[in-house]
C-alpha cells in the first residue's frame, strides 16, 4: 500500500508538514487515517511517498504496520460527563464551544492521552491535528472513524 502525504496540509494555511524530516526525527510515531473499507492490517508493508498520483510521485522509504487500533472521534454540544458516569471530565477536551471525545478500541482516553497522540503524528497540537480531520467550531455535531496505525520506519528513508 501507498501511504502518501502532503506536503502542505488541507485547512492548516502554509503550514509545512515535511513527513520525512519528522519519522527521521523521530517525531511522527504512527498515523491516522479514514478507513472505510478496513484495508489496513497489522504487518502489511507500507511504501512512503508523497506526489501520489502525480508526476511528482517521490517514494522516500517503506515502513510495516506493527498495530492498527481503531480511532472513533466525537464532537458534541455538551460533554458527554454530564450524562455519562463512563466519563470523567478528563476525557471531554474543550474545542471552542463544543467537546471533543476520543476512543481508541472502544475505550475512552484522557485530553493528555489526546494531546500525545496529535502530537506524536507530527501535528504541532491537538487543535492542529483536529483542525486537518475538518472539526471545526462553526459545526454543531462531527464524528469520523478512523484508526491508528503504529508504524515501523525502515532505516531507507530520507529527505525528499
Amino acid at each position: 500500500m501507498i501511504l502518501s502525504f502532503s506536503k502542505k496540509l488541507k485547512g492548516l494555511g502554509n503550514w509545512d508538514f515535511n513527513a520525512p524530516e519528522k519519522i527521521l526525527t523521530g517525531v511522527k510515531k504512527h498515523t491516522i487515517r479514514l478507513d472505510p473499507n478496513q484495508r489496513w492490517k497489522d504487518g502489511m508493508k507500507i511504501h512512503l511517498a508523497q506526489g501520489a498520483r502525480t508526476k511528482f510521485y517521490k517514494q522516500f522509504g517503506e515502513a510495516e504496520v506493527a498495530k492498527v487500533e481503531r480511532l472513533n472521534i466525537d464532537m458534541s454540544k455538551y460533554p458527554y460527563w454530564q450524562s455519562s458516569k463512563l466519563i470523567k471530565p478528563e476525557m471531554c477536551y474543550p474545542f471552542g464551544k463544543r467537546y471533543i471525545q476520543m476512543t481508541i478500541e472502544g475505550s475512552y482516553i484522557t485530553i493528555e492521552r489526546m494531546e500525545q497522540l496529535a502530537l506524536e503524528d507530527g501535528f504541532d497540537s491537538l487543535d492542529q491535528m483536529l483542525t486537518y480531520l475538518g472539526f471545526s467550531e462553526q459545526l454543531k455535531e462531527h464524528y469520523i472513524e478512523g484508526i491508528v496505525a503504529s508504524l515501523i520506519w525502515f532505516k531507507n528513508v530520507k529527505e525528499v
